[in-house]
């Protein structure tokens, strides 16, 4: 009897019997550093325990000598789990940190897809089925001076490593006024330019049940580029043309700008691109928007002392940790339940402190499905002013340097959600830029500069 070649394939594949590499190694030119992304793909392989290891060639025990191996995952694909372990010179390599999680993708025969993202504290591993992506666990500590990455006991198809190539660096961050030391909910009168990359997502039309243009706030961090929330430009997608940014503004209902000396520009919107792993919800995750801003005789937003962009977080350079001193900034409203039309008219600011992710965690639990509300990509900030309704999409800005007046703001965070405004307990949550840099420079480098 005769067996068909398409036969044998499926056989091949229930068994699990290789159809990629068993072994594979890459030898990095240079170490990963933050930013840098490793792509594996392969299909489960039933008989044997799939393992990828990231390593430094030139010490024992596959880790920087003295340090805490930089990672090493095993993929059970008969039970479905991944695990991840660290190895310690110092421990005579014995596992550290071992995690198991649960995985469906890499069962026996199936296809899988697994990220690792290099980042300054750790790694963040993620797995991608459907075109999303899942978060699996995020490892701390140091990441040692990988420059092997070695995989066997399994099936691969490839594996790949994604540099980080940042785009060229443009004048950012910086303001015209001093800083004045003052304490949005519970926030104060910000001064003229004194946020220069701050910007206004408006409504063309106005009707009599909905009397205010102001939508929502973003930050310049380009001239022809807005960053905000993802759950902002929700309703703009079908209707574009409804909306525009205006940058440069400080009193948002004046139909001047000299009575401030601003610099108002109100700007056409090209195209939305809301983060494609986005869910919308009271809590929603990856919630991030680029809107790119149409060009009139070749030109986007005119950089002036009132409209300058915000630096991009660096991933090799800028770590803004708990207690770190950041400000908030936007037109939304000073007081929880306020209606749009006692948002002020004056851009309100106020300064905050970053919560450490695991207080935050504890503070807003979990849902009924046992998955914490703050997740992966989030931040929490909280002090005596508060971001509120009107807010969203809005910059939390952090110097990076506070000894030095002219060192450069960073956009660390977004306005996304919370629970009431000002709440003393509850602090806001933002959507942390660090983890989308990649992504962003990636739709912008795409989809022109």
């Amino acid at each position: 009897m005769m067996i068909s070649s398409n036969v044998l394939l499926l056989l091949a594949t229930v068994l699990g019997i290789v159809s990629g590499r068993r072994n594979v190694v890459l030898s990095l030119d240079n170490p990963l550093r933050a930013g840098d992304e490793i792509v594996i793909e392969g299909h489960g392989y039933a008989g044997s325990k799939g393992v990828i290891r990231l390593y430094d060639s030139e010490s024992t025990c596959y880790g920087r000598k003295g340090a805490v191996n930089p990672l090493v995952l095993k993929l059970l694909c008969r039970m479905r789990l991944i695990e991840i372990l660290r190895k310690n010179e110092l421990t005579n390599c014995i596992d550290r940190a071992h995690v198991r999680r649960s995985l469906p993708q890499i069962g026996a025969g199936r296809h899988y897809k697994i990220t690792i993202e290099v980042q300054q504290d750790g790694y963040h591993i993620k797995s991608r089925e459907h075109g999303r992506s899942h978060s699996i666990y995020r490892t701390t500590g140091d990441v040692g001076s990988v420059g092997m990455i070695r995989a066997y006991s399994g099936d691969y198809s490839d594996i790949s490593v994604k540099r980080f190539v940042p785009l060229p660096r443009e004048e950012c961050g910086v303001r015209s006024v001093p800083q004045v030391r003052t304490r949005i909910a519970g926030g104060t009168d910000a001064l003229p330019g004194e946020f220069p990359w701050q910007a206004a997502i408006r409504k063309y039309q106005v009707f009599d049940w909905d009397p205010v243009p102001h939508l929502c706030g973003g930050a310049l961090i380009r001239d022809c580029w807005i960053l905000t929330a993802a759950h902002c430009t929700e309703q703009m997608r079908q209707r574009i043309d409804d909306f525009y940014v205006r940058l440069g503004d400080y009193d948002n209902n004046d139909a001047s700008s000299t009575t401030y000396g601003e610099d108002e520009q109100d700007l056409a919107i090209d195209k939305v691109f809301p983060h494609e792993d986005y869910q919308s919800g009271n809590n929603p995750p990856n919630d991030i928007s680029l809107i790119k801003l149409k060009k009139v005789d070749g030109v986007c937003a005119a950089i002036s002392e009132n409209v300058m962009p915000a630096c991009l977080p660096d991933p090799g350079l800028d770590n803004f940790t708990a207690s770190a001193q950041c400000e908030i900034s936007g037109w939304g409203a000073r007081r929880h339940g306020d209606a749009a039309t006692r948002y002020p008219n004056i851009l309100q600011k106020g300064k905050v402190k970053l919560k450490s992710a695991r207080e935050c965690r504890d503070i807003y639990g979990q849902n009924r499905h046992g998955r914490y509300l703050v997740q992966d990509g989030m931040v929490c900030a909280a002090g005596a002013a508060d971001t509120c309704q009107g807010d969203s999409g809005g910059p939390l800005v952090c110097q990076r340097d506070r000894t030095d007046s002219q060192s450069p703001f960073v956009i660390w965070g977004l306005t996304s959600w919370g629970e009431g405004c000002g709440q003393k307990l509850k602090p806001g949550v933002y959507t942390r830029v660090l983890s989308y840099v990649s992504w962003i420079d990636s739709v912008i480098s795409t989809n022109g500069d």
